[in-house]
């Protein structure tokens, strides 16, 4: 069992068993899963550890034929993980930037292996591959999800996002909305954003992808209840209504 350490302590493993056990010592949550396979537990506290599943474990858990995950394709996935969506141009800029030919290749073989599925997506009028995690399980396996896609939140609204993450310079605690803590909701007034993160000066940005579906009054009244707080805005550069930009308010077009 290899296990890893939250922001709040808590340890998540790694290990694909299915009898989790919590233990709690002077606070601290302990959860981890035992199996009959693996000899040790390693547990780390006082420092963060990102989750590192080992590729014969993925391959089990996707059903493929094995293959070699280099750095750059760990450090993908753990994005993934992260932002829940990600797009072959966010992937050739970000994390294949050292190859010739980009990302196609590489996401390609991580796809064939079963680690992730794309999807077509019309971003700003432009044909993109928008990426995800192909199961629930490999999702888990890098302490990630999979993003709920419906009428009210297409692939493109969550690229967004995404894109936000990297534009602002990948914050270190950026956390999407399926991540956000009890603590994180409470600072909502009614109306969850799509992300939050701490800026340099300690204060709780809010962060809120417009697809280009936003009317005037959709967007004012989000304002209005995020007013206490910066907020970082997202949207296509031909919306249907421009998002005004202020002190407390920063702008991204896409």
């Amino acid at each position: 069992v290899r296990a890893i350490p939250t922001e709040e302590g808590r340890l998540a493993c790694l290990s694909g068993c299915v009898f989790p056990w919590i233990f709690v010592d002077n606070g601290l949550s302990i959860r981890y899963t035992l199996h009959c396979s693996f000899a040790y537990l390693h547990i780390f506290l006082g420092e963060e550890m990102q989750r590192n599943p080992r590729t014969n474990y993925l391959t089990r858990l996707s059903g493929g034929k094995p293959v070699r995950l280099l750095e750059a394709d760990r450090v993908f996935m753990r994005d993934l993980a992260k932002l829940g969506i990600l797009d072959a141009n966010i992937a050739s800029s970000q994390h294949y930037k050292h190859l010739k030919n980009g990302a196609a290749r590489s996401l390609e073989r991580l796809e064939k292996a079963g680690f992730i599925t794309s999807t077509n997506v019309v971003a700003n009028g432009e044909r993109t591959k928008a990426y995800t995690f192909a199961s629930k399980e490999i999702s888990r396996a890098w302490d990630g999800d999979i993003p709920m896609i419906g009428s009210h939140r297409s692939h493109y609204h969550e690229l967004i996002t995404s894109r936000l993450y990297y534009e602002l310079g990948c914050p270190d605690d950026f956390r999407v909305a399926g991540n956000f803590t009890n603590s994180d909701i409470d600072l909502c007034n009614s109306a969850r954003p799509d992300a939050m993160f701490t800026n340099a000066d300690g204060e709780i940005v809010f962060v809120e992808a417009d697809s280009g579906q936003y009317t005037r009054e959709q967007i004012k009244a989000k304002m209005m209840k995020w007013q206490n707080h910066p907020q970082v805005w997202g949207q296509p550069s031909k919306p249907m209504c421009q998002i005004p930009s202020s002190s407390n308010i920063q702008v991204f077009s896409f």
